[in-house]
Order: structure tokens, then C-alpha cells, then sequence
């Protein structure tokens, strides 16, 4: 999907300039069954990169048909330069809806889906967050019955975000609420991260995993900074051990000249001392890692990490998705590293095929990678979605 030009100045002394086609640009990915139908779709973030900024964005939505099919994706406008995504019922309905974080456009798109069609959605509204956001998670923070969103902001003067949805309107947020973490961030996860009930908030920061503890009057601690690796840039929550307590995921990018050193931190909650993590175990992974996402990607109770890498060092290299298969302990192995297509940066999964397998979904393309239903834990070649 080409169309006009986006013109390159020259850098250096002299200089020199050219012309390349404007391209889109596929960010945030998500699965999750958009129509009621039991079937599981996918929507793609994407930015039309034509020019400076800002870039016009859309979420390009792709409904699974009976056959096991994908229909060709209907698109609808957000903000400018969208990055992350996230779905869930967010007005109360039953039906799924759609949240988008718009980096340069400083709020969020939320997508109303419309009650008269399954799967397809209202003209976005939009929520302002301040800043520059790159992330947002949905969850009833506050356990008013109502969900809420949480956004990551990667400006210094950020870190999280709250917009607490109103009880007396649906759709109706509250001014936002700032978790400062004194250097921004890119990613946010909620989750009880001290085994009081209540939701809490984490975040990366500056070579760290930023955790905001909520107190019982529904305020939130200060930042409580965990060492993780090198760069941390993406975070997630799940309990990887089995004992009941929420565990810290940390997908660290490595050098900033080109990656190296990248790896996935993992932070077990010390359950004899709720609130405190043990010391970061690190995993080395491919260079530049992005994103990870946590499931049962082998089958077994116990969940699984996919974490994917934007390989910098050479421009032919394709992304690549490392796989770390849990002992049941929260400790790792290491499954086979699997071919991603050459742009990807998001990933996510889901039984994408009904097979009672969990696959995984790149963004760039998009990209199915379907589990092997006759070797479960591994996995076959990506496919294009269509």
C-alpha cells in the first residue's frame, strides 16, 4: 500500500537528498473474538507515513469468516501516529471494544463497537492523556464495575497514566491521573503486585521495572524502581510459578548501538514477603528485543514467554521471536528462535485456528504463526494473514 512520496534531507556536510514512497507502518496487534461469533479476529494498529509528523492512523480490523478465512479488513480512523493497542468491553455492553494509544496526537482513540452490527465499530472518541502516550491496558482499576484504562507515556515527565471510567456515564473519564516514573515509559501492565485485592500498576523505566502500589483508599504509591537488564522497554504481569502471586516480566531492548545484550528479566514475587520481588533472573535473547507476551504456549499449566526481536544489524534480517518454555517453576528453556516477518515489532496470541492450540499474531503484515497441532510447542512457518 504505496502512495506519494516522503521526501529525506540530507545529513552531514554537503549533503544530499532523494525521494522514497510513503509506506504504512503496522504497530500494535491484538486477537480476540470482535463478533460474538466464536471465532477469534485480529485488528492491526497501523500509521500512514507520509512527511513529517504527525501521521494519520488507523486500526485495520480483520473478521474470521465460518470457513476459517479472513475477510478482507475494514479500516477505521484513530489518532495520529498510533502505536499500542488494547481490547476489552469497555462501556458495559458485553461487546468488545477497541482502545488506541496516539503517540503525537497526546490521548487515546477508544472504539465503540456498534450494538446494531457485530464486529464493527463507532467513530472513535477521543480521551486526551497529556504527553506522549505508547501504550494502554484496560482494567477496572478502582473495582467500580467499570473499566478503565491505564496508558503508558514516554515522555520524561511520564510514566503511567489512570483514566478512570465515570460510574454515572458510560465512556465518560475522569481527569487523568499521572504515576510519574521520572523518565517515561513504554509499556504499562496492572496486576495485584502485593496480594492485597487491589490492582496495581507497573511500567519500564530508566533501566528499571517501575511498580505503583495502590493503597487501600484507592491512591497510589510513589514508583517503587526494580533493577531489571539492559533498556527495559516492555513489561507484563502473570503469576509464572503457580504459588497465587503476581510475577514481573520484563522484555529488556539491549544497547542502544544496535541491541546487543538484549534479554527477558524475570521478577518472582517473594510471597513470604507480599510486595517484594526476588533479584531478576535474566535470559539472553535476540538482539533488540520488543515486546513479549505470557501464555500456555506448550500446552502445559504453566505459562509460557514469546518475546519478539527487531534484529538492527542488518537491514535483510527479519524479526525473530524467541520462545521460553516454563519449567513449571518460573524457570526457562529455551525452544526454537522462529522467523518473523521483517517489520515486526508487536506480537500477541491466541487459538487463532480453534485447534486448542495457542498461536501467535505479528503485526507486520499481519503474520500468523499457527502452533504445529502435530508437535505441540513448536511451530509452523508464518503465513501471511491473506
Amino acid at each position: 500500500m504505496l502512495a506519494g512520496a516522503v521526501l529525506l534531507g540530507g545529513c552531514g556536510g554537503g549533503g544530499s537528498s532523494g525521494m522514497i514512497p510513503s509506506f504504512w507502518m503496522s504497530e500494535g496487534v491484538a486477537v480476540a473474538d470482535l463478533n460474538g461469533d466464536g471465532l477469534p479476529d485480529v485488528a492491526v494498529v497501523r500509521t500512514f507515513v507520509d512527511g513529517s509528523h504527525p501521521h494519520p492512523g488507523s486500526v485495520d480490523v480483520y473478521l474470521q469468516t465460518a470457513a476459517h478465512e479472513f475477510a478482507a479488513p475494514v479500516n477505521y480512523p484513530v489518532g495520529t501516529d498510533p502505536w499500542g493497542i488494547a481490547v476489552g468491553d469497555i462501556n458495559g455492553d458485553g461487546k468488545v471494544d477497541i482502545a488506541v494509544a496516539n503517540t503525537s496526537a497526546g490521548n487515546v482513540s477508544v472504539l465503540r463497537q456498534d450494538g446494531s452490527q457485530p464486529g464493527r465499530f463507532l467513530p472513535a472518541q477521543q480521551v486526551g492523556t497529556g504527553g506522549t502516550p505508547y501504550a494502554v491496558v484496560i482494567g477496572d482499576i478502582n473495582r467500580d464495575g467499570r473499566a478503565d484504562l491505564a496508558v503508558a507515556l514516554q515522555n520524561a515527565a511520564g510514566g503511567a497514566v489512570l483514566l478512570l471510567q465515570s460510574t454515572a456515564a458510560p465512556l465518560a473519564f475522569q481527569s487523568p491521573i499521572l504515576l510519574a516514573n521520572g523518565s517515561g515509559a513504554l509499556s504499562v501492565a496492572i496486576g495485584d503486585l502485593n496480594h492485597d485485592g487491589l490492582p496495581d500498576v507497573a511500567t519500564d523505566g530508566n533501566n528499571a521495572v517501575d511498580v505503583f502500589l495502590q493503597t487501600p483508599a484507592g491512591a497510589f504509591g510513589p514508583a517503587v524502581p526494580l533493577t531489571a537488564g539492559n533498556r527495559p522497554g516492555n513489561v507484563a504481569i502473570a503469576d509464572l510459578n503457580g504459588d497465587g502471586f503476581d510475577d514481573l516480566i520484563v522484555a529488556n531492548a539491549g544497547s542502544m548501538n544496535g541491541g546487543s545484550g538484549a534479554s527477558i528479566s524475570i521478577l518472582l514475587h517473594d510471597s513470604s514477603h507480599p510486595g517484594t520481588f526476588q533479584a531478576a533472573v535474566n535470559y539472553p535473547v535476540a538482539d533488540s528485543a520488543r515486546q513479549v507476551v505470557v501464555g500456555q504456549l506448550t500446552g502445559s499449566p504453566a505459562p509460557d514467554i514469546a518475546v519478539i526481536s527487531l534484529v538492527l544489524q542488518s537491514q535483510s534480517a527479519v524479526a525473530q521471536i524467541s520462545h521460553l518454555q516454563n519449567q513449571g517453576d518460573g524457570s526457562f528453556t529455551f525452544g526454537p528462535v522462529l522467523s518473523g516477518p521483517g517489520d515486526g515489532m508487536f506480537l500477541t496470541i491466541g487459538d487463532v485456528n480453534g485447534d486448542g492450540l495457542v498461536d501467535l499474531v505479528v503485526s507486520d503484515g499481519p503474520q500468523l504463526i499457527l502452533q504445529n497441532a502435530a508437535s505441540p510447542g513448536t511451530f509452523n512457518t508464518g503465513t501471511p494473514l491473506r
